[in-house]
C-alpha cells in the first residue's frame, strides 16, 4: 500500500498486513511527523452501528434527545399567555366561618388568662385575614452530565487500542521512488535523440554548417580533430583529388622531404583556372602535424627536391613572382604535386595525407 506524508509528501511501499481494518499511527522517517491513516474498504467492520432516522443519534448522547423531547411536551399557548419573567398575583385564600359561633355581641369576653393560648385555632380575625401564599420552591437546574465514553469506536473494535498504539515507524520500509515502465522509455528514447542531436549539431558547427552524406565520415572525423574549419570559395565544391604516390626522399643536408603525388578532377560544366590544392599531414590522434599548398599542374624531380633550401619552395610555384596558373576544363582532370620539406621527427607509415582544392576561379574572373 502505498502511503504518502502530509507534510514532506514523501512516499512509503507499507504492506497491508502492517495497516488492518483500523486505522493506524504511522511516523515519517524524513519529518518524524506522526499521522494516521486507515485503509479503504466497502467491507463494513464488524460492530459498526447504521443510525436510521428514529434513532439519529448514539447512545452517549441520549440526553440530547430527552432534552429535545421535554421542549416539545410544553403548551405554548400557556407561554404566550403569561410572558416570561413576570410573577404571577398573590390569591387571597378564604377560610368558611365556623357554625356553632355564636355573635360577637352576646358572647362576653374571657378573663384574662396567664395561660399560653392555642395558636391552632385560629381566631375569627385571622380566619378572615388574607392569607399570604408560599413562594414557590425553586425548579432545580438540570444538570448536563458528560456523556459515558463509547462502547465501541466505529471501527468495530471494543476499545479504541489504535490510539495507545505505538506509531509505526516508516523508515524500515522501502521509499516508492519508481518511476512507470512507460515513462522510463520515453526518458531513454528522449534522451538518446538529444545526444544524437547534440552530436550532428556539433559535427555541422565544426564543418561550417555544411555536411554532406558522401562526405559524412570525414566531416565527423574532423570534428574531433584539432583542425578548425576553413570557409573554401564555392568554386572549389565540385573540385576532387586522388592521391596515388606518397614517397619518402632524403634531402642533401639530411632533411627529409614528403612527396605526394596524384590527380585532380573538374566535375563541374564549366572550366576552372588558378586551382590551388593543399595538403594536410595528420598523425594516428588526427592532429594537423603538416601542411603544404602548391597549385596543379607543376612538379619537379628528385635532384631538384634534394637542392631545395628551407623556404624556396614558394618561389619554385611562382616564376616571375607570378602565381603558376593551373587550368581545367569542364570535366577535365591534371596532375598535381605536393611536397612536405618540414616533417615532424615522429614520422611513420601510421601519418595520413589528405589533398583538396583551395582555390579556384571561373575563367575571366580577376
Amino acid at each position: 500500500m502505498k502511503i504518502k506524508c502530509p507534510e514532506c509528501e514523501l512516499a512509503y511501499n507499507v504492506p497491508e498486513d502492517k495497516i488492518g481494518d483500523q486505522p493506524r499511527k504511522m511516523r515519517c522517517k524524513n519529518c518524524d511527523t506522526i499521522f494516521t491513516i486507515a485503509r479503504r474498504t466497502s467491507i463494513i467492520p464488524s460492530g459498526y452501528k447504521q443510525f436510521n432516522v428514529e434513532q439519529s443519534l448514539p447512545d452517549e448522547f441520549s440526553f440530547l434527545k430527552e432534552a429535545t423531547q421535554k421542549n416539545k411536551a410544553i403548551d405554548p399557548d400557556t407561554l404566550a399567555e403569561e410572558p416570561a419573567g413576570r410573577p404571577s398575583p398573590p390569591m387571597a385564600v378564604v377560610h368558611p366561618a365556623t357554625p356553632s359561633a355564636p355573635p360577637a355581641a352576646d358572647v362576653a369576653p374571657a378573663p384574662p388568662d396567664n395561660r399560653v393560648a392555642d395558636r391552632s385555632t385560629p381566631t375569627p380575625a385571622q380566619a378572615l385575614a388574607p392569607e399570604t401564599p408560599a413562594a414557590p420552591a425553586p425548579t432545580p437546574t438540570p444538570t448536563r452530565q458528560s456523556p459515558p465514553p463509547p462502547a465501541n469506536d466505529p471501527y468495530g473494535s471494543s476499545s479504541p487500542a489504535w490510539e495507545q498504539q505505538q506509531p509505526l515507524d516508516l523508515g524500515a520500509f522501502q521509499v516508492t521512488q519508481a518511476v512507470p515502465q512507460n515513462q522510463q522509455t520515453g526518458k531513454i528514447v528522449g534522451g538518446i535523440a538529444a545526444l544524437v542531436i547534440l552530436f550532428f549539431v556539433f559535427v555541422a558547427f565544426r564543418n561550417g554548417w555544411d555536411l554532406s552524406l558522401p562526405n559524412l565520415a570525414d566531416q565527423v572525423a574532423f570534428a574531433f580533430s584539432s583542425g578548425s574549419y576553413e570557409a573554401l570559395p564555392e568554386e572549389t565544391e565540385s573540385i576532387e583529388t586522388t592521391i596515388s604516390n606518397r614517397r619518402l626522399l632524403a634531402g642533401a643536408d639530411n632533411r627529409g622531404f614528403l612527396i605526394v603525388e596524384g590527380e585532380v578532377f573538374n566535375n563541374a560544366a564549366a572550366s576552372r583556372s588558378h586551382v590551388v590544392l593543399r595538403g594536410r599531414l595528420f598523425d594516428k590522434h588526427n592532429d594537423v602535424r603538416g601542411e603544404t599548398k602548391a597549385p596543379c599542374g607543376r612538379s619537379l624531380d628528385d635532384a631538384q627536391v634534394k637542392t631545395l633550401q628551407k623556404g624556396s619552395l614558394n618561389g619554385h610555384y611562382r616564376p616571375g613572382g607570378e602565381l603558376y596558373n593551373c587550368a581545367l576544363k569542364a570535366n577535365g582532370a591534371g596532375a598535381y604535386q605536393l611536397i612536405f620539406d618540414d616533417l615532424p621527427l615522429d614520422y611513420d607509415s601510421s601519418f595520413t595525407v589528405e589533398v583538396q582544392a583551395v582555390l579556384a576561379r571561373y575563367p575571366g574572373a580577376s
